[in-house]
């Protein structure tokens, strides 16, 4: 049997140009704007549903007003619930926010709900996400506003692989 010498070409001009439609949904641009039109939204509608519910998957229910509090609110004019909801300032910087993507260095970071809330308005917020000693004494749980948890994880990073597929068509 002969030797038969065999040539193999292959043109490689589909796969650099899938390649190149790849790194551009992948660029510091494309990223951020995924970052806006998706997961901000993302974010947004789950914090509302929070809000509503008084606690979610990502949070944990939200412990009960205590008698005292309640009696508080009614007696300052405001109503006793719901929950992390009282003049309405820290549902407005959760659930309205607008989130922050920023480059550090190799990565892309997002903040949400955005901005550092300052004042009176970080307090709330600090007091919601983690509890603690509230001024004059005595002590608040924890009612996260703000929580993401693997449904959100898995949400995000797949609407990242489909921004991918339509990029590279």
């Amino acid at each position: 049997m002969a030797n038969e010498d065999y040539t193999l070409e292959w043109d490689a001009s589909h796969a650099s140009a899938m390649l190149d439609r790849v790194m551009e949904a992948l660029s510091d641009g494309q990223v951020h704007v995924f970052f806006q039109d998706t997961v901000e939204g993302w974010l947004r509608d789950r914090a509302r549903r929070r809000f509503r519910s008084e606690g979610d998957d990502a949070s944990g229910a939200w412990a009960p007003l205590s008698d005292e509090t309640i009696r508080r609110r009614l007696q300052k004019g405001y109503r006793a619930n719901p929950i992390n909801y009282r003049e309405g300032e820290l549902w407005e910087y959760v659930a309205n926010g607008q989130g922050q993507s920023e480059n550090e260095g190799d990565e892309i970071v997002m903040y949400f709900p955005g901005a550092d809330a300052m004042g009176e308005l970080g307090y709330k917020f600090r007091m919601a996400q983690k509890g603690g000693k509230r001024k004059g004494g005595k002590g608040a749980p924890a009612r996260p506003v703000a929580a993401v948890n693997d449904t959100d994880q898995t949400y995000i990073t797949e609407s990242f692989w489909q921004n991918i597929e339509r990029h590279v068509g």
